[in-house]
């Protein structure tokens, strides 16, 4: 039993690593290697990820984000 997503057969295995995460993850380069890939013809989005951690880490790193955008909106209605 694996726990690894299963890749199709036609998948292109050209990988680069993730703009999105290596710009706001501080953690980036302490990640293991395969977690900081994503395929080399998608976007820099979560499901372009070639593994699942890789994923999770990527929605962590948007969920942050967006967090931070709401925070930076409530203040500034403050004042």
């Amino acid at each position: 039993m694996s726990f690894h997503r299963e890749h199709p057969f036609s998948e292109h295995r050209n990988t680069r690593t993730c703009g999105f995460c290596a710009e706001r993850d501080p953690k980036f380069s302490q990640r293991k290697f395969e977690d900081r890939l994503v395929r080399h013809n998608a976007g820099d989005v979560a499901a372009s990820h070639i593994s699942e951690d890789g994923h999770v880490l990527h929605r962590m790193m948007e969920v942050t984000l967006l967090q931070q955008r709401r925070r930076a909106g409530q203040y500034a209605n403050c004042a």
